[in-house]
């Protein structure tokens, strides 16, 4: 039975990064699927009819998908993926991404991340964003690490990023021959440190999406235990890290040459 993977991209958890694997990877057989803010999620019921069409699709990544996946479909082998941040950097991090964008909102209107943190104390469950990993993912603690245990589901932990991506590599080889990065859509603007008593106000306020984190850190601790051998971690990490490391430097330049040039000629050539 072939595999189908949909990659729930929860933001500000180095998901671009993960969607630029996908697409490396399936090439014409991924889809990837722009979202606005406004956007709705992809119900499984949709999905399941879209996929009974057949679509010449192998994976398709968005903001839109959810843990919530037509598992049971009978000719596919639905695999989820998602990328889970700790829940106190990605608040701090979102807060920074969407302080620069040009919209009006009560991130945009505060004057500091403490005040905007003070607000959402002063207004609980206000902000629609909070434990945002959470919603994204829909299902219920545990619906989701039942679907961890059958193999349905993968949650990863952004902090063991490079040990997510070589558990993929080792399970599914045929799908994810290469999984080599240069990291994507890095925010700048973030100050390098946040006071620990602001941060664990923060936690606080994120504590459901901790514990959903903490279980993406134990079902990646539990799956390389019991997935490699002694020793054939360090090997595939090293050889990853050798890939990242040439792609940052020379193959990543060459693509987008290339894509460059392609587009440049069809330009000139089409009337």
């Amino acid at each position: 039975m072939d595999n189908f993977f949909f990659f729930i991209h929860v933001p500000k958890a180095a998901g671009i990064t993960f969607r630029t694997i996908m697409k490396r990877n399936f090439r014409r057989q991924h889809r990837d699927f722009a979202a606005d803010f406004y956007e709705d999620a992809i119900s499984a019921e949709t999905i399941r009819f879209a996929l009974k069409q057949g679509s010449g699709l192998r994976a398709a990544s968005s903001h839109r998908f959810t843990a919530d996946l037509p598992y049971d479909l009978q000719n596919l082998n639905i695999v989820g993926i998602s990328f889970l941040r700790n829940p106190v950097d990605r608040f701090i991090s979102n807060y920074y991404y969407v302080k620069k964008l040009p919209i009006k909102n009560e991130i945009t209107n505060s004057n500091s991340l403490e005040e905007f943190v003070a607000s959402i104390e002063a207004n609980p469950n206000t902000y629609k964003d909070q434990n945002l990993q959470s919603k994204t993912l829909k299902l219920s603690y545990d619906s989701l690490a039942e679907k961890l245990q059958t193999g349905q589901l993968h949650l990863f932990p952004v902090d063991k990023y490079d040990h997510s991506l070589i558990l993929l590599q080792k399970r599914y080889p045929l799908d994810f021959r290469d999984v080599s990065y240069k990291r994507r859509n890095v925010n700048k603007s973030k100050p390098d440190t946040t006071p620990e008593d602001l941060r664990a106000r923060i936690a606080n306020l994120e504590n459901i999406d901790l514990k959903l984190y903490e279980l993406s850190k134990e079902y990646l601790d539990t799956s390389l235990k019991n997935d490699f051998q002694e020793g054939e971690i360090e090997t595939y990490f090293k050889r990853n890290r050798r890939n990242c490391k040439i792609r940052s430097l020379f193959l990543d330049f060459c693509v987008t040459f290339s894509e460059k040039v392609h587009i440049g000629i069809r330009s000139i050539t089409l009337p």
